[in-house]
């Protein structure tokens, strides 16, 4: 995910990759260079949880998303999912936002 964040920013893309709070000691936003961010969003426990287990955490997940993206005045061309779950926020956040999911 990250090099794939760092060659569309390579092209002149900003990106943003969502993930889930694992320590309250990581900072809210992680700075990927080349104009990418990794952002923690609380969902559930901030620790590790098996994968399986965050799939009650996503319409968290999902709605924190999109209260942090509102607060911060964010606005995405793109969807883009690499896996189930985050297939499953990126169903919903095509729908919000109006803009295409590419899983």
């Amino acid at each position: 995910i990250r090099e794939m964040a760092r060659e569309l920013c390579r092209l002149g893309h900003t990106v943003d990759v969502y993930t889930r709070v694992h320590d309250p000691a990581d900072p809210q936003i992680i700075d990927l260079g080349e104009g990418a961010r990794l952002i923690h969003i609380p969902a559930g426990q901030e620790m590790d949880i098996h994968k399986l287990a965050l799939y009650s955490y996503l319409p968290d997940f999902t709605c924190h998303m999109e209260n942090y993206r509102k607060a911060n005045d964010l606005h995405y061309d793109v969807v883009f999912s690499h896996y189930w779950l985050s297939c499953w926020v990126g169903q919903y956040l095509k729908m919000w936002w109006g803009v295409p999911h590419v899983a």
